[in-house]
C-alpha cells in the first residue's frame, strides 16, 4: 500500500517528499490512523493477496500508535487479510528494540514484518535481534552487486539472509533487463512499475 497526496493542482507528491515534513511536525500518528482505516475498509474485499503496511516512525514510539496498531492486528484476526508489516532501515536503526516487539507481534497474529529501504551500506547487526521474515533491496543496488566481478558483498548479503531464513525482495524494477538479469542470479520476489502499475484506491 502506497501512500500519496495531490496537490491543488492535482499533481501526485509522492510518500518520499512528504512523509519527512510529516514527521518533522508530529503528524505520523494521524498519517497511521487513516491508512489502517484504508487497510480496513480492504479487509472486506480481501482476496490471498497479503497487504503491505509500512508504518511511520510514530507507531514505534508513540503509545497511541502502538494502541491503534495492536487493534489493527486484531482486526485482522477477525478478517482473511494477511499483513506484511514494515518499517524502514532508518527506522530499524531508530528503534531496533521496538521493531523487535512490533514484529514479534504481528508474527503472533499470523502475518509477517519486513524491513523496507534496506541500505546495505549501513550496519546490518539489528537484523540479528528483529530476525524479520523479508529484506526489500532497490532492485538497481542488487544488478549492480551482481554485475561485478567479484560479488562478494552480494554473497555475504546471501549467506546472512540464508542463515536467518529471510526472504529478499528487489524493489523499484522498472526495466526487462535488471528484471531478467535478477532471475538469473537467483531474486525472483521482486515489485516495481515493470510488473505491475500502481491503482488508485481511495
Amino acid at each position: 500500500m502506497f501512500v500519496r497526496l495531490r496537490n491543488e493542482e492535482n499533481q501526485i507528491i509522492p510518500a518520499g517528499l512528504f512523509l519527512p515534513m510529516a514527521s518533522a511536525l508530529n503528524m505520523g500518528d494521524a498519517i497511521d490512523h487513516v491508512v489502517f482505516e484504508l487497510v480496513k475498509e480492504l479487509a472486506e474485499n480481501s482476496d490471498e493477496i497479503p497487504v503491505a503496511l509500512n508504518l511511520t516512525a510514530s507507531a514505534f514510539n508513540h503509545a497511541n500508535a502502538l494502541v491503534e496498531l495492536d487493534g489493527l492486528l486484531g482486526f485482522s484476526r477477525q478478517s482473511k487479510m494477511k499483513l506484511c508489516v514494515e518499517a524502514s532501515h532508518a527506522v530499524l536503526d531508530q528503534f531496533p528494540a521496538m521493531c523487535a516487539q512490533i514484529a514479534e507481534s504481528a508474527r503472533n497474529a499470523g502475518h509477517s514484518f519486513g524491513i523496507d529501504n534496506l541500505n546495505l551500506a549501513r550496519p546490518l547487526h539489528a537484523l540479528k535481534t528483529v530476525r524479520p521474515d523479508y529484506l526489500k533491496v532497490n532492485a538497481k543496488t542488487l544488478y549492480d552487486m551482481t554485475r561485478d566481478d567479484n560479488p562478494a558483498g552480494y554473497e555475504a548479503l546471501q549467506t546472512m539472509i540464508r542463515a536467518m531464513d529471510i526472504d529478499l525482495i528487489a524493489v523499484a524494477v522498472d526495466s526487462r533487463e535488471i528484471c531478467d538479469h535478477l532471475r538469473q542470479v537467483g531474486i525472483d520476489t521482486m515489485q516495481g512499475n515493470l510488473l505491475h502499475e500502481a491503482e488508485e484506491f481511495a
